[in-house]
């Protein structure tokens, strides 16, 4: 007969499945693992994680024996002791069904957006867990991630379409200069070339694969990037780091740009800080074409666009809004020049993304004891970020849809009764993803005062964990 630790690994998913169980089999169920019960579990950690993002992986998954199948699966423990050593689960085949799944998604769209970004987990008190790297100082405990999320063009994120993590060894601390003397390939600017590629085989199988826009701030303005994706035909919009010298002229990008004529005076909204309140900035559009110069080496001339919005007369005190824009699409209108500001606004996307993982999905406050078993809990959180993201969007832009297309009628329910402290009405329809989305906010503590706008994903992480409570009840109590 087998014991409880056998039967935890093995059960599989049972019952009809809601949203969140049939997100985690549409992701998995076509991964192969080494053993039919390690996909079970895969798919049953992803289901708790995606039901209570906000709660530590042991309280996720309610059970101490749930719990010590999940801490098998993603310390990679071995069946037995006399097997050969083999690895169970890789995060290739964690990560792989991830970005198929974000693949399968962008099908039915003629164009995406790819928006890049690298973010660092620090875990200040994981000193003795091994495997990790260093930040900005040598005694820091800390993993580097370089990933490519996948929206549409109103800013709905499909899915994570790759995902590369790193560490920066001890003994490389305050070695940076020595960079410039290594090949391209090498260095870690080198993730922007291959993740581009990555995305582009990710979508490479299908038989009419998406038209592909790819987003990256000043970290992607490096030469050898601009250069791939110029030579590739690739479509791009990376903000500008560094005045590069230009062909025209013996210039520089930003002179270039000041001499051409202003195509668009606009007055923008810029949304509120930490230090500083929301506010009216009056902005000028200008743009050209420029041949941007190698900075050494034998590398090539490349003909880019660019789009220049900058503020001429800030008020005193504030960040000037100043953005130039390197593009492979047209610029020659003013209404050119603003899908190309619009294009690149999307890039704030991914980092919600990169917060919600490690604020609201409680990775910084893992105490894994090696880092190949925090990239493997890694997986299961960004599924969770993923539909905290997909739940708020949808808030905001499909408002007056059904809450049923992320929701179960015994959670919309439950909902209805945790809220209103009352029953639906027979033959109530079912709230609205507006209505739904306030409500799952209000219970993580979102006030929706006038002012508040919709709940954040911080409330909504917080707002599902009380509501997969009051559904196993709901649920409980109608005998389902």
């Amino acid at each position: 007969m087998k014991n409880k630790k056998q039967r935890a690994d093995s059960a599989p998913v049972r019952g009809k499945p809601v949203r969140t169980a049939q997100r985690a089999h549409e992701i998995y169920d076509s991964a192969r693992f080494f053993d039919r019960r390690i996909k079970n579990r895969v798919i049953r950690t992803a289901i708790d994680k995606m039901a209570r993002p906000a709660r530590s992986l042991s309280r996720s998954c309610r059970t101490s024996a749930r719990a010590k199948a999940a801490y098998r699966l993603i310390g990679n423990y071995k069946l037995c002791p006399h097997h050969k050593r083999q690895q169970r689960v890789t995060q290739e085949q964690l990560y792989r069904p991830i970005c198929q799944h974000a693949a399968r998604a962008c099908q039915n769209h003629a164009r995406i957006f790819v928006v890049q970004d690298t973010t660092c987990f620090m875990f200040p008190t994981l000193a003795k867990t091994t495997g990790l790297g260093t930040a900005d100082r040598p005694k820091e405990e800390a993993l580097w991630m370089h990933s490519a999320l996948a929206l549409r063009p109103d800013g709905y994120v499909l899915g994570l379409c790759h995902a590369h993590f790193w560490t920066r060894p001890l003994e490389e601390f305050g070695k940076g200069a020595d960079c410039k003397k290594r090949p391209f390939e090498e260095k870690e600017s080198y993730l922007w070339v291959r993740t581009a590629n990555a995305v582009q085989a990710l979508f490479g199988g299908q038989d009419c694969p998406p038209e592909i826009v790819h987003i990256a701030d000043r970290a992607g303005d490096v030469h050898e990037v601009l250069q791939q994706y110029v030579h590739t035909a690739k479509r791009f919009v990376i903000r500008l780091a560094y005045d590069r010298k230009i062909a025209e002229g013996e210039g520089y990008v930003r002179a270039r740009l000041a001499a051409q004529p202003v195509l668009d005076r606009r007055l923008i909204a810029i949304p509120r800080t930490r230090t500083h309140p929301a506010r009216k900035a009056r902005v000028l559009v200008r743009s050209c074409r420029v041949t941007l110069q190698p900075p050494r080496g034998p590398k090539q001339p490349i003909a880019v666009n660019v789009v220049w919005v900058h503020e001429p007369a800030p008020p005193a005190g504030v960040e000037r809004v100043d953005w130039v824009l390197y593009t492979s699409e047209a610029v020659a209108t003013a209404q050119d020049c603003w899908e190309v500001v619009n294009t690149y606004k999307l890039r704030w996307r991914i980092e919600d993304f990169h917060r919600i993982v490690k604020s609201d999905c409680l990775a910084e406050k893992t105490q894994l004891k090696d880092v190949d078993s925090i990239i493997r809990l890694l997986a299961f959180l960004i599924v969770a970020a993923i539909r905290i993201l997909q739940l708020r969007d949808l808030a905001r832009t499909q408002p007056n849809e059904p809450c049923t297309l992320v929701l179960a009628d015994a959670e919309w329910r439950a909902l209805w009764l945790l809220v209103h402290e009352d029953q639906p009405e027979p033959g109530q329809p079912p709230p609205t993803m507006a209505e739904a989305v306030k409500m799952i906010g209000s219970l993580g503590g979102h006030l929706g005062r006038k002012g508040d706008g919709m709940p954040g994903a911080e409330s909504l992480a917080l707002g599902l964990k009380e509501l997969e409570v009051a559904s196993a009840m709901y649920r409980l109590l109608q005998g389902e």
